[in-house]
């Protein structure tokens, strides 16, 4: 009897069979896929237990190897890697695998694989439970055959009391822990008695790419904060020694050769880097032992190559511009314009600094600066390089400038007043300036009074011809005060005034002193002139008295010429000295009439003089040309002609004339 009869038999409905199985097969599906996820936890709990084992007994062999031979760089490079590729490997395939398929992400083992494993626990089931998961195939292929859902049922109902998860016990994993345990505690051991194996041995493999010195007595200390200095520049290695053993003599291996260290004290050495021009590696050793590598950095000092000046000058000193180069010490006038350019080298920054500011100047080029002052007064300046690799200054150099000021300029003068005119004056003087000139005036001040009795005055100037661009000149100035129409008691003062061409601060003037000329008053006139008068008779008195003896020495020497045959020596030099006394007096007399015209003009001039004054003027005139008449003056020369020729008749002839 089929199972369908049996179901029409017992009046169910081909609807509910089939609804009834569906029930019955996920049940079994369930209890498959709990098998399946209990069997991931297991696979993850025991690659736990293995990948720890492997990867701490790893360790400690890697640790342990090292610690033994202290290997170089390549070698715990490869042990680094090796052993991190290891525990990648490990923990991929016995962790990370698991616990992703535990979460169904991934393949995961089948239904039927499920069924074999749980087969080789239960042996009864296996075959059942293929033959279940048979059916279900047979019955999706062919569809709904109640022929079919009815076996399939039956196998389900005889496989639904057996536990599927059962088949695994998770406790079992027990037995794996031996792998893990002695490694662990053998690590942890190791840990607490010689800690040093694996802190110092994990220090090497993490750091694989640190040059870590070998083992030694002592230690290499390098005292210099940092191993840096600036190019061109010396830089003093300090190293200091520490350990239970110290060498006596320290060395510096650079490029292959070997150099001994200073000492300065039995732990303390330096080595001088002399004029360092680029970055160089070294190490140091001792008593066989070296230290790790070093490496003195150098940074590219900034310095000042070359610098030229153009100085622009002031247009009033018609000087052309020029351009000097390399020398920064300068003296130029006041108002030049300096225009500095800067060449360097691994420069930034170019600091230009001035005695009251100082200029920090951007590149206008590369490895240029360009910068310009107008120079006004003298000053000192600074140039300092910089950039961004040290802290102070590269090239440091100090100039100054001195500048030379636009001077005041010079004036003299001379007066001199005309013997024959009291009124007529000239002048004579020099002008110096250290550029030039822009003008030279003569400038008045006439006091006098107007009809009524009141104080004037009158200021005048005239311009004087000057060469601009001649820095020393003479100059010359007529002045007639007759031009002015003079009262007496006026006063006229005057000075002389010139102004250089200073186009910076502007024209500076200089003058001479203030002189004077002063009209006299009647009454200075008259007494003046009585004065004068006094003088002029005195001198003629004088005059006369003196030509009286001369007569006396000409009638004198007439006799004795007269009683000898011919001159001698002596009468020779007697008419010698009767010419110069002549001589002497005829210049007496020119003084005394040039001192009487002088008086007789000025009282003429600045005085109303009666009838009875010029007329002893007059006489005064005659008696002085009779003195010493023209005649008188003619018989003279012709005595000293005579006397020449040793002639004593003519000679005595001239005498008595």
């Amino acid at each position: 009897m089929s199972f369908l009869h049996l179901y029409i038999n017992d009046g169910t409905s081909t609807s509910s069979v089939t609804e009834k199985m569906t029930k019955e097969n996920n049940i079994l599906i369930n209890k498959l896929d709990e098998f399946i996820r209990k069997y991931y936890k297991n696979q993850l709990i025991k690659g736990v237990l293995y990948s720890s084992g492997l990867l701490v007994s790893a360790f400690l062999v890697v640790v342990l190897l090292e610690y033994l031979g202290e290997f170089s760089i390549a070698v715990r490079s490869i042990l680094f890697y090796s052993f991190l590729a290891t525990s990648i490997f490990v923990l991929v395939k016995f962790i990370a695998v698991p616990l992703l398929k535990l979460q169904r992400y991934g393949k995961t083992i089948s239904y039927e694989e499920a069924a074999a494993i749980i087969g080789t626990h239960f042996g009864n089931v296996q075959d059942k439970l293929l033959n279940v998961l048979q059916l279900q195939n047979e019955k999706a292929l062919s569809g709904s055959d109640e022929l079919l859902v009815a076996g399939i049922n039956q196998k389900i109902n005889e496989l639904k009391p057996v536990p599927f998860s059962s088949a695994i016990n998770i406790a079992d994993n027990k037995k794996y822990l031996k792998y893990a345990l002695p490694p662990f505690f053998l690590t942890i051991g190791i840990a607490v008695i010689w800690p040093n194996i694996i802190s110092k041995s994990t220090a090497r493999l993490v750091h694989h790419q640190t040059y870590f010195e070998s083992e030694a007595p002592f230690t290499f200390n390098i005292q210099n904060n940092e191993l840096k200095t600036m190019q061109q520049q010396d830089f003093v290695l300090q190293v200091k020694l520490t350990g239970s053993e110290i060498p006596n003599e320290l060395f510096i291996k650079i490029d292959g050769s070997e150099f001994k260290l200073e000492k300065e004290n039995n732990i303390t050495f330096n080595y001088t880097f002399k004029n360092v021009q680029s970055s160089t590696d070294f190490l140091l050793s001792g008593a066989g032992y070296n230290s790790k590598g070093y490496k003195l950095e150098v940074m590219p000092k900034p310095s000042l190559m070359q610098f030229s000046v153009k100085l622009k000058y002031p247009a009033y000193l018609n000087k052309k511009d020029e351009t000097i180069t390399n020398s920064g010490d300068l003296q130029v006038p006041q108002g030049t314009k300096i225009q500095w350019d800067f060449n360097t080298k691994n420069t930034n920054n170019l600091f230009l600094g001035f005695s009251d500011t100082t200029f920090n100047l951007n590149e206008s080029a590369k490895d240029k600066f360009t910068f310009s002052k107008l120079l006004l007064h003298s000053t000192a300046y600074y140039v300092k390089t910089k950039n961004q690799f040290v802290r102070t200054y590269g090239d440091s150099v100090n100039y100054g400038i001195n500048v030379l000021m636009d001077q005041v300029p010079y004036i003299d003068v001379s007066e001199k007043t005309d013997s024959t005119n009291f009124k007529s004056i000239y002048f004579s003087g020099s002008i110096k300036d250290d550029y030039g000139f822009n003008k030279l005036a003569f400038h008045y001040t006439h006091y006098t009074t107007d009809s009524l009795g009141n104080s004037r005055q009158k200021r005048g100037e005239n311009i004087l011809g000057v060469t601009k661009n001649q820095i020393s000149q003479a100059y010359y100035y007529y002045f007639d005060a007759n031009a002015f129409e003079l009262k007496p008691g006026d006063k006229i003062e005057y000075y002389f005034e010139v102004w250089d061409n200073d186009g910076v601060n502007g024209s500076k003037p200089a003058k001479t002193k203030v002189m004077a000329f002063k009209a006299p008053t009647a009454e200075e006139v008259a007494e003046a002139a009585g004065k004068n008068n006094e003088e002029i008779k005195k001198d003629l008195d004088e005059s006369i008295k003196k030509a009286k003896e001369l007569q006396k020495d000409l009638d004198a020497l007439s006799k004795k010429m007269n009683d000898k045959k011919q001159l001698g020596w002596e009468e020779k030099k007697k008419i010698e000295d009767i010419l110069n006394k002549q001589k002497s007096l005829e210049k007496k007399i020119d003084e005394v009439k040039q001192e009487n015209q002088q008086n007789n003009q000025m009282q003429s001039e600045m005085s109303q003089q009666d009838e009875s004054i010029l007329e002893k003027q007059k006489q005064l005139e005659k008696l002085m040309e009779n003195v010493m008449t023209p005649e008188m003056k003619k018989m003279f020369d012709e005595l000293q002609k005579l006397m020449d020729q040793m002639d004593k008749t003519k000679s005595n002839r001239k005498l008595k004339k």
